[in-house]
């Protein structure tokens, strides 16, 4: 009796489970969950150098301009005579969405003008005979980059010939959305108080006319690329 009982028991249990496997067969079920990913775009960043110009100098002698016709703006100097002095600074920002590097294409045009009278008769006038006059040696610059001096220093003034070599060695980190560099040229015609130029560095002095009617042009191209 015994046995048997047992026998019947399992098979109830098997049949148990096949039924059970039968309604598993038969029906599905899961849990679901959804989200969306809408709006995604591709937008290329930006560089965008925005440049500012001033300067200072003796009264009626310095005349800033604005931007005009893709030239971001610039500062004249005339009737200038030894003892003047003045400045010129440029403030350039990126305000673009990309970290950027500042270069600088400067050059250098310096002139005699013509000869006057009283420069005929001084031996020193035009020190390179090649027509350029001699604001290369008697204008002495400072010049600084946020602050801190790459030409002279805070007592001491350099020739105005070595400006160009200086601003194109320059490679500036420019941070996006604001990143500012700053130019402070500083500029000085020295006298001696006895009618010659000191001029920078040397301490030579010379005749204060070799001076007149000469012109300099400095011109400065601002590149800022990604980084």
């Amino acid at each position: 009796m015994r046995t048997g009982s047992i026998k019947r028991i399992a098979g109830l249990a098997v049949a148990f489970m096949l039924a059970i496997g039968m309604i598993s067969g038969g029906s599905w079920a899961y849990f679901s969950a959804s989200a969306t990913s809408k709006g995604n775009s591709v937008t290329a960043g930006t560089l965008v150098l925005t440049p500012t110009v001033t300067g200072s100098g003796p009264a009626g002698k310095c005349t800033p301009y604005p931007p005009s016709g893709g030239n971001s703006g610039y500062v004249t100097f005339q009737k200038l005579y030894p003892g003047d002095t003045g400045s010129i600074q440029w403030t350039l920002t990126n305000n673009g969405s990309l970290n950027g590097t500042l270069t600088i294409a400067c050059t250098q045009t310096f002139s005699e003008n013509g000869v006057t009278q009283l420069e005929s008769y001084i031996s020193q006038n035009d020190h390179n005979h090649n027509g350029t006059g001699d604001l290369d040696v008697c204008v002495g610059i400072k010049l600084q980059c946020n602050g801190s001096y790459i030409m002279g220093d805070a007592s001491h003034y350099v020739a105005f010939s070595g400006l160009a070599s200086v601003m194109n060695s320059q490679s500036q980190t420019m941070a996006a959305s604001g990143g500012t560099v700053v130019y402070l040229l500083s500029w000085s015609i020295a006298s001696d108080g006895n009618g010659n130029i000191v001029e920078p560095g040397s301490g030579t002095l010379v005749n204060q006319n070799v001076i007149q009617s000469d012109t300099a042009t400095i011109g400065l191209s601002f590149t800022l690329t990604q980084s």
